[in-house]
C-alpha cells in the first residue's frame, strides 16, 4: 500500500509488553485538550466581565457580579468536563459547536442559580450579554484550537496510531482511508479469521487474542475495527483489550452521506446487548422552515443595514472601472426549480457572454465556471470575486425569499433545464447564499463532488448545520480558498 513503510520480520504475536504511558500524539492531543480547557477558564470569567463593561461602563463591579467573576472560572472546568470538551480532537466541527453553546448556557444558568440561593440579585441584561460575549469567545476559542490541529496534522502531527482490526473488504478500505487521512496513521493490523490474513505493507500485530501485546509493541493510540470482520466475542474482547491499554475504540458504520451528530445509538432489546444505529429522518418543513426562514430574514436585513456603505463603495469601484451596470442580473433556479432573477456586483465586460460563446464555452454544461484568467472579467471584477463579495447583493434576494442564507447554490436556468434529471435533487431545498461544498473546497470541486455535497446538504439539513457552515463561510472567504 502506497505511503506505508513495510515492516519486515515475523508477526508481533504473544510479545510480553508492560502498559506503557499514553503515546506522543495522545500526550500532545491531552495538552491541547488541557490548554484549550485553561484558555477557556480564562476566558469565561473574563467575558462576564466584559459585560459588566457593556452594560455600566468602566466601573467595579458589585459584590454579586465579582463573586459570580470569581467563581465562573472554576464553574466552567466543572461544566465543561460534564459536556465532554476535554478531549475535542473526538469531536466534530457541529458538535464541538453544540456543546460548546450548551456549556456556556449551563454555565450561565448555573451563576444565576447560585446568586438566587445567595439571595442576591444580578442583572438579566449582564447576563445576557454575558451569555452572548460568552459564546462567541469561546467558539472563536475552539475554531482557532481545532484550526491548530489541522494545520500540525497537515505537517504530519498529532496523527493518530491506529490498528486496523479485520483483513477483509471493509477492512482493506479502511487501510486506504486512514493511510490518506490527515488524523490517523496505520501501524498494523489485527486477524479475525475474516479474509485475507494481510495488508499490504502493514505489519500484523497477531489475532484478536494477542492485540493488547500487538497495539502495545507497536504504540498504538487507537483500534480502528472493521465491523464487518468481528463476532460478538471478538468485539466484547476487543472492547476489554481496549479498555485494559487505555486505547480509543473506533468501530466503522456503512453510513456514507450522514452527518456525524444525526446518528444516536440505541440498545435493540437490552442495556449491554446489541446496539444499533439510529439515522432519524430530516425534513425541513413546518415549524424547522419557519425557523430557518425567519433566521434568513433577519440576518439578511442586519447584514444589508450593516453593510451599506460597503454596497456603496464597490457600486462606485465597479462604476469607475468599466462601462455598464453596476449589478448582475441572471435568471437562476431555486426550489422545485423556479426561475428567479439573482443578482450580484458585475465582474465582467458587457459583452462577456457573447465572447465566451465565440471561443466556444458551453454555459449549459452543469457547475460552468469562468477561469479566473479569463480576459472578459474586469480589474475590480477580478478583486471582487477573490474575495467574494460579488455575491453581496444576494442578500437582496435572500430577503424576498428566492434564497436562503444557506443551501445549494443556485444555477443559471439552462444548465438546469440542459441537465434536469442530474441537477433536479437540488431543489428540493432554497438555493442558498452559501453552501456544504462552498466551505469545503468551493470552486476546486468537480461536478459529481458538488452534487454529492449538495446531497449531503438536504439529506443532514439542521440549524447547527446552517450555523457551521455560515461560521466556516467567514473563514473561507478571509482566506480566499477556492474564490473564482
Amino acid at each position: 500500500m502506497s505511503g506505508l513503510t513495510r515492516v519486515a520480520g515475523p508477526p508481533l504475536e504473544g510479545v510480553g509488553v508492560d502498559v506503557p504511558p499514553a503515546s506522543g500524539p495522545r500526550r500532545a492531543l491531552g495538552r491541547v485538550g488541557l490548554a484549550l480547557l485553561a484558555g477557556d477558564a480564562l476566558l469565561f470569567p473574563a467575558s462576564l466581565a466584559l459585560a459588566h463593561v457593556i452594560r455600566w461602563g468602566p466601573t467595579w463591579p458589585p459584590a454579586p457580579e465579582l463573586l459570580a467573576i470569581a467563581i465562573a472560572g472554576p464553574a466552567w472546568v466543572l461544566v465543561a468536563a460534564a459536556w465532554g470538551l476535554r478531549h475535542p480532537h473526538r469531536l466534530s466541527v457541529a458538535e464541538e459547536i453544540r456543546r460548546v453553546v450548551g456549556a456556556v448556557s449551563t454555565a450561565v444558568v448555573l451563576v444565576w442559580t447560585a446568586a438566587f440561593w445567595w439571595q442576591t440579585a444580578l442583572s438579566r441584561g449582564w447576563l445576557g450579554i454575558s451569555w452572548l460575549l460568552g459564546t462567541a469567545l469561546l467558539l472563536a476559542h475552539h475554531l482557532a484550537w481545532r484550526r491548530g490541529v489541522e494545520r500540525a496534522r497537515s505537517r504530519g502531527l498529532l496523527r493518530m496510531r491506529a490498528a486496523i482490526v479485520g483483513t477483509n473488504a471493509e477492512g482493506e478500505q479502511l487501510s486506504r482511508q486512514l493511510a490518506g487521512s490527515a488524523s490517523f496513521q496505520p501501524v498494523g493490523f489485527v486477524w479475525t479469521g475474516v479474509g485475507d490474513p494481510r495488508l499490504d505493507g502493514l505489519p500484523r500485530l497477531g489475532d484478536v487474542e494477542a492485540i493488547c501485546d500487538g497495539a502495545v509493541a507497536v504504540d498504538a493510540d487507537c483500534l480502528f475495527v472493521a465491523a464487518s470482520s468481528v463476532s460478538e466475542e471478538q468485539m466484547l474482547a476487543l472492547i476489554r483489550a481496549a479498555r485494559r491499554r487505555g486505547l480509543e475504540l473506533r468501530v466503522t458504520a456503512n453510513l456514507p452521506g450522514v452527518y456525524a451528530t444525526r446518528v444516536t445509538l440505541q440498545p435493540i432489546e437490552r442495556e449491554g446487548g446489541p446496539v444499533s444505529l439510529v439515522v432519524p429522518p430530516v425534513r425541513l418543513s413546518g415549524p424547522q422552515a419557519a425557523l430557518k426562514r425567519l433566521a434568513d430574514v433577519v440576518l439578511s436585513t442586519l447584514a444589508l443595514v450593516l453593510l451599506s456603505p460597503l454596497f456603496t463603495a464597490i457600486a462606485l469601484a465597479v462604476k469607475l472601472d468599466s462601462p455598464g451596470p453596476v449589478l448582475y442580473r441572471q435568471v437562476r433556479a431555486t426550489r422545485g426549480g423556479r426561475p428567479f432573477t439573482m443578482l450580484k456586483f458585475r465582474t465582467m465586460r458587457r459583452d462577456a457572454e457573447a465572447v465566451l460563446r465565440s471561443l466556444g464555452h458551453d454555459p449549459s454544461a452543469p457547475f460552468f465556471k469562468v477561469a479566473p484568467e479569463d480576459p472578459t472579467i474586469t480589474r475590480v471584477g477580478r478583486w471582487l470575486r477573490r474575495t467574494s463579495l460579488d455575491e453581496l447583493p444576494q442578500l437582496w434576494n435572500v430577503l424576498k425569499g428566492d434564497m436562503s442564507l444557506v443551501g445549494p447554490r443556485p444555477l443559471p436556468i439552462e444548465q438546469v433545464r440542459a441537465n434536469h434529471a442530474l441537477l433536479a435533487a437540488r431543489h428540493e431545498v432554497r438555493a442558498g447564499l452559501t453552501g456544504w461544498w462552498q466551505v469545503q473546497g468551493r470552486a476546486d470541486l468537480d461536478t459529481p463532488e458538488a452534487l454529492r455535497m449538495d446531497a449531503f446538504y438536504i439529506e443532514n439539513w439542521s440549524l447547527w448545520l446552517d450555523l457551521e457552515i455560515l461560521l466556516r463561510t467567514v473563514v473561507v472567504v478571509l482566506r480566499g480558498e477556492g474564490a473564482r
